[in-house]
């Protein structure tokens, strides 16, 4: 399953960059075996394997992705000067 842009997904799971698990991301975009997320992953430590993504959501609780790559990208204009 693919969530759309603006979706709330929480992340459990993820192995080497832990600072990911158990909190709530804003998803920018995705397809059936990426998400990319609104993160800025300065400082975390390297992505390894696994990962689950669960929608945050009161309509669909259950959407699951499994998360065979992770991709974090940052926008500069997300930044605050």
């Amino acid at each position: 399953g693919e969530f759309g842009a603006g979706s709330l997904i929480r992340i459990s799971g993820v192995v080497g960059m832990i600072q990911l698990n158990g909190n709530v991301y804003n998803v920018l975009s995705s397809s059936p075996t990426q998400v990319t997320i609104e993160v800025d992953a300065t400082g975390f430590t390297a992505y390894i394997s696994g990962g689950v993504a669960t929608q945050v959501s009161y309509n669909n609780p259950t959407a699951e992705v499994v998360l065979h790559s992770f991709i974090l990208e940052l926008n500069p204009s997300y930044l605050l000067s």
